[in-house]
């Protein structure tokens, strides 16, 4: 008797090592689609660095890139966290959806940000500023080209006209 039990408790604990290294194997085959946009972004941006599972900040935490978490089809699975207060946030999808990259307010000397530094060109979709500044928005790196729209002191757009969306490359506030 005490063979057999001793048997089946030696099948089971196999049994247990096999699912536990089966389930390793299936994670390590199946990659996280924001882990691997994450990489790719660390790769482009050295001075970048990963502070959660779905953020990059460069600057101490003055610049935070969001990651809209996706499935491993790369379908967005959440919807992006609104704006924090003394920030000013710009979404890559209309209705503050998608990816996000948000400013702290003391970044507002009238500096220039050029928004491809943060992986954020050409992509806004709407925008929230929650600071008391005003910040505006140009189509061309380095503050160049038009200004394409201000963003006013504790508001936000849900939508960008047509011949503005997507093409953001500068911003300063003042």
């Amino acid at each position: 008797m005490k063979r057999i039990l001793a048997a089946m408790l030696a099948t089971v604990a196999g049994g247990i090592a096999l699912l536990a290294t089966s389930g390793a194997a299936a994670v390590a085959i199946s990659p996280d689609a924001t882990q691997q946009k994450i990489d790719k972004l660390l790769a482009q941006h050295p001075d970048a660095i990963q502070t959660s599972r779905n953020t990059v900040s460069w600057q101490q935490g003055d610049v935070v890139l969001t990651l809209a978490r996706t499935n491993i089809e790369g379908v967005q699975t959440a919807d992006a966290a609104p704006c924090p207060d003394g920030r000013f946030c710009l979404y890559a999808d209309a209705n503050f959806g998608g990816d996000s990259v948000s400013f702290r307010d003391r970044l507002c000397d009238n500096r220039i940000i050029n928004l491809p530094s943060f992986n954020f060109n050409d992509i806004t979709s709407s925008w929230a500023n929650n600071t008391d500044f005003d910040v505006d928005v140009w189509s061309d790196v380095g503050a160049g080209g038009p200004r394409l729209f201000q963003m006013f002191t504790l508001t936000e757009s849900s939508g960008l006209p047509k011949n503005i969306n997507d093409r953001a490359s500068s911003l300063n506030c003042f």
